[in-house]
């Protein structure tokens, strides 16, 4: 699980270095597989003196750029460069993204010595229309890092027993152990509108599912997440797709609760926790259709299954471009159900790969209020 020390620090006052913080994981039981800083050191801030066509290429081009001590030769496809520019330069040896090293090559037999970047290849979001422009003011040949703010990276491994790490509170709360240091306090208000019409909710089976909260929230409209969001995530591995899912994947990751999004619209009365139907199949969200086996959990509206409960929601109700209402669900279910489920539909994942394990059963309705809180702040 990749852990973003900027995020720890939402959490707890964190004043050692990447190494010494790796090693007090380490250490502890909690192994750290690889750390590094989202932005490499060799990249950086470079001019663009000349562009010309590539000889060999009509989308190529090549860019004669000063990195302060001399000028290189990049071939770019972009076509938002021009003379007197300042971009991010990757320099030979610079590592990007998953490890990624710029190496010098040979492309369409003109010679490249590097890489003109855009956002989404430093991790500084997904924008990838064009090389990333900087501002004019900032000195050629100084670590990119120097000016954009660089974010560290552990890798952890985390083992079976220890699923309580499996979010970035809960690394904070073995940092407090360790440092003897107190968390920062959060609060959510959340005002619920008592006069609005409750969700049906009703559970076949409490062993299989102690807990479950479902919360509505009208006039959402979906969109781009702010760049914050998206920023976090894409550190994280996971891909933006809107404000909506995007909120749920950060409580996943923040909080280490599973959540999921209906669009309340497309739901055929109220919301029935039970175990799935001789003969029952559902589309999941990944599009394939699964034969399901008596005994598995799912969500269901009166008609049908809307979701493989701890698995994966149905395309049935899946949020999209024209939702304007929806419901977030928070639960607990049974870990051992959720794991046979999982393996038997060779369905694995970041939800159930949770649920297996077990989630903090006390923190699930906070999770549904800090979820409820972050989309009402990304729709304003």
């Amino acid at each position: 699980m990749k852990i973003i020390k900027s995020w720890l620090q939402d959490y707890i006052d964190l004043d050692l270095e990447n190494e010494k913080l790796a090693d007090l994981l380490s250490l502890s039981g909690t192994a750290v597989d690889s750390f590094g800083e989202v932005l490499d050191s060799k990249v950086v801030v470079a001019e663009i003196r000349e562009v010309k066509k590539h000889p060999n290429a009509d989308k190529l081009q090549i860019a004669t750029v000063w990195n302060g001590e001399e000028e290189l030769q990049i071939v770019c496809g972009a076509p938002n460069i021009a003379p007197c520019q300042k971009v991010p330069l990757a320099q030979i040896g610079s590592v990007l993204g998953e490890g990624f090293v710029i190496k010098k090559a040979e492309i369409r037999g003109i010679e490249s010595s590097g890489m003109l970047c855009a956002a989404d290849e430093l991790g500084l979001g997904s924008d990838h229309s064009g090389i990333m422009i900087l501002d004019s003011k900032w000195e050629i040949g100084q670590p990119l890092n120097k000016y954009i703010k660089s974010d560290a990276v552990f890798d952890i491994e985390i083992t079976p027993n220890r699923g309580d790490l499996l979010s970035h509170i809960g690394v904070a709360r073995e940092l407090k152990a360790l440092l003897k240091k107190e968390l920062k306090k959060s609060n959510y208000e959340l005002k619920i509108n008592k006069e609005a019409k409750e969700i049906e909710i009703s559970v076949v089976d409490s062993s299989l599912c102690p807990q479950y909260y479902g919360l509505k929230i009208s006039g959402v409209k979906p969109a781009e997440s702010p760049k914050w969001l998206k920023d976090r995530l894409t550190s994280s591995g996971f891909r933006p797709i809107n404000n909506i899912v995007d909120v749920t994947n950060y409580i996943l990751l923040d909080l280490g609760q599973p959540l999921h999004a209906f669009d309340a619209t497309k739901l055929k009365g109220g919301i029935n926790i039970r175990p799935a139907h001789f003969g029952e199949g559902i589309v999941t969200l990944d599009g394939n259709l699964r034969a399901l086996d008596e005994g598995m959990i799912v969500i269901a509206d009166r008609e049908e299954a809307i979701a493989i409960a701890g698995v994966m929601g149905g395309s049935n109700s899946e949020v999209d471009d024209k939702t304007s209402e929806i419901i977030i669900e928070a639960a607990e279910f049974e870990r051992r159900s959720i794991r046979k489920t999982a393996k038997n539909l060779n369905l694995s994942s970041d939800a159930s790969y949770r649920f297996e394990r077990g989630i903090d059963s006390g923190n699930i309705e906070n999770a549904l209020k800090k979820a409820a809180t972050l989309i009402l702040e990304v729709l304003l």
